[in-house]
């Protein structure tokens, strides 16, 4: 991506961040000559059209939010660049850190940090919980920083569909669920309390250095935040105020009717006067001691056992009321309660539970159904093609059973689809593919034929799903074939005029080929150029058509021809008036090795040899010459002792 511009202004200069759905990379916006931060979506979720449609609609929804403590996305959009779709959000640059990387540096933060930064975050929250958005995924690793202090949130409006998406009960999104609400590990419905949580997490961690709820794994932190208490912030950092410690644990309350109402009672609360106020129990209990006494209502709390008894007036009580009738009442009661210990055993010390339904519900959601009714669990998954992944197929012993508290409920959990690895398809001929993905479970379901300059036809050029990744059984695999080198038709060029060598140069350059060549007089066409050709020029030809020409031999010489003596006439001087002849002069040469052979000479008359010489020689008469008067153009053949050997058509 590095270099890419994407809608012709954003020009990628480097990444910087990988987020669990989009890549994060600086940008310079050419137009406004500024920085910005391009979100691109990641290649897993762009197949994904609901989810990529939720994620434009949603990254728009956020780019309504203006506020300070807000990134702002300025443009959302999606574009194909190398034949990828990519969908991407311009937000605001910001050049700071982030808040974890501030805790990690100073380990915890002092009163005056936290309330400053938790000001600012709940501040952006309450622009976007005034415009109905929920951040959802409220955490250190969204929270910026700039150089001058400015708290910047980011991925307003995403969170909504990153939620459904990547907050899977997994390890690899320890880090998200470390800041999930009860209800949100719930499954449950979330509104904007679910975002005080959060924030109450993240000032727990700038308070403390650390969250309040960690374990082995995902699953077990989702359980804590369920349904274990929260160790008080002030016993882990004792610099803490009394006031930022009741603060947080409000915010941290299970129940979200407990916590604050709004971001900005929030706000209030933590600007109050009293939030910073010394740590020293000393101060703090008798500032409650002198709010206490200067309460007329109150004094009454302070006052001693011993004060209490003066003011009330004392009666004489019977040897009845005071003896007779408590011994009565003890037997009593001794009575009822040993025959409820004889009768009643089972029903009071063997405590029994019903086993909750949690089949079809999410591990989570299991485990906490399960715990809840003080039962242990024991697990077991399988790949499965009906179930969605991390949910439960079966359980064992089956819904609304009475058992005894402490046993254990058997889990069989969807690991869901079997996954398979694609296998390399390029190379291969679409028969051999078909057998490959065949014996996987997967379908060539489209394929697209293409030309190209070096891969033979018929073998695989690309195909999708890429090789090495993982898919599903039944996956629809398109590949893309080879139709081989096009063929692209010629037109054929003009050689009329041309000189030969031209001519044949003009043939290879479009790529045709040089066929038969003859010559002839010509009076319209200079002697060395070409004045005929097989295919008139505009003609759409095959590559590698054989193309014949005739050269111009230039204008016949008008002169009477002085015809040798021992000329052999053809002609017989019965043409008709105006008809060119022409003087054959033939070098006859003796073979090597011969006494006597026999010479002789035919011309073609159409398609068939007609004898014009026939006799025999002796070798000792040595080279000697023949002439043949004929029609211009005549075609003559000598044969040595019947044997071709040469043409022999010289003028």
């Amino acid at each position: 991506m590095i270099g890419v511009t994407l809608a012709g202004r954003y020009k990628i200069i480097e990444k910087v961040g990988v987020g669990g759905m989009a890549l994060v990379y600086k940008a310079e916006d050419m137009v406004l000559r500024r920085l910005v931060a391009i979100k691109v979506l990641k290649e897993q979720y762009v197949e994904d059209t609901e989810f990529s449609g939720k994620f434009e609609i949603e990254a728009q929804s956020a780019a309504s939010l203006s506020h300070p403590n807000i990134v702002n996305v300025y443009d959302v959009g999606s574009e194909t660049i190398d034949d990828k779709k990519i969908h991407y959000i311009i937000m605001e640059y910001i050049n700071g850190k982030t808040l974890k990387d501030l805790i990690v540096e100073k380990g915890k933060l002092s009163n005056e940090e936290i309330i400053n930064y938790s000001v600012q975050i709940a501040r952006a929250l309450d622009a976007a919980h005034n415009k109905k958005i929920i951040h959802r995924d409220i955490k250190p690793q969204n929270i910026l920083i700039t150089d001058d202090g400015i708290v910047k949130v980011a991925d307003f409006g995403i969170a909504r569909i990153s939620t459904s998406a990547t907050i899977t009960y997994t390890s690899s999104i320890l880090g998200t669920v470390h800041y999930i609400s009860p209800e949100q590990a719930k499954g449950k419905y979330i509104d904007h309390k679910s975002d005080i949580y959060s924030l109450g997490i993240v000032m727990y961690e700038m308070a403390t250095g650390k969250v309040p709820f960690d374990a082995e794994n995902s699953v077990g932190i989702a359980l804590k935040h369920i349904q274990d208490k929260v160790i008080a912030p002030k016993s882990i950092n004792p610099d803490l105020s009394y006031k930022l410690n009741e603060i947080i644990m409000k915010c941290l309350q299970k129940n979200p009717a407990h916590r604050f109402p709004t971001a900005m009672s929030l706000i209030k609360a933590l600007k109050s006067k009293n939030t910073i106020i010394s740590n020293q129990d000393g101060i703090e209990n008798r500032k409650r001691i002198s709010r206490a006494r200067d309460s007329k209502e109150n004094i009454a709390v302070y006052k001693s056992n011993d004060d209490q008894k003066k003011d009330i007036p004392k009666k004489k009580k019977s040897i009845f009321a005071s003896t007779i009738l408590p011994i009565i009442l003890a037997l009593v009661l001794v009575s009822a309660g040993f025959f409820a210990i004889l009768n009643l055993k089972d029903k009071y010390f063997v405590k029994k539970t019903q086993v909750p339904n949690v089949v079809n519900k999410s591990e989570a959601e299991a485990l906490s159904l399960i715990l809840s009714s003080k039962l242990n669990h024991s697990i077991k998954r399988e790949h499965n093609e009906e179930v969605p992944k991390g949910y439960i197929i079966s359980q064992k012993p089956d819904a609304d059973t009475n058992v005894k508290e402490g046993s254990s409920v058997f889990l069989l959990i969807s690991d869901g689809i079997e996954e398979l690895e694609m296998p390399k398809l390029v190379g291969l001929d679409k028969q051999s593919a078909e057998n490959l993905v065949m014996s996987k479970d997967l379908i060539i379901d489209s394929e697209k034929p293409v030309y190209h300059d070096t891969i033979e036809a018929g073998k695989i050029i690309e195909q999708y799903p890429l090789e090495g990744e993982k898919v599903n059984p039944k996956t629809k695999i398109s590949i893309v074939i080879s139709k081989g080198k096009e063929e692209k038709p010629v037109k054929m060029p003009s050689l009329l005029g041309s000189s030969e060598r031209a001519a044949i140069a003009s043939i290879e350059e479009n790529n045709l080929e040089q066929g038969f060549i003859d010559r002839r007089y010509s009076d319209d066409y200079p002697e060395g150029t070409v004045m005929w050709q097989s295919y008139d020029a505009g003609t759409t030809l095959k590559q590698k058509t054989v193309v014949d020409l005739i050269i111009s031999n230039g204008k016949e010489a008008k002169n009477e021809v002085e015809i040798p003596e021992g000329t052999i006439d053809l002609t017989n001087d019965e043409l008709p008036e105006g008809t060119k002849v022409t003087i054959y002069n033939m070098h006859i040469k003796p073979p090597a090795n011969k006494e006597d052979f026999n010479l002789r000479i035919t011309k073609l008359v159409g398609e068939e040899e007609v004898e014009v010489y026939n006799k025999n020689h002796n070798v000792s008469e040595g080279e000697f010459e023949l002439n043949f008067k004929d029609i211009s153009g005549t075609v003559f053949k000598a044969y040595y002792d019947d044997k071709d050997d040469v043409i022999m058509n010289q003028n």
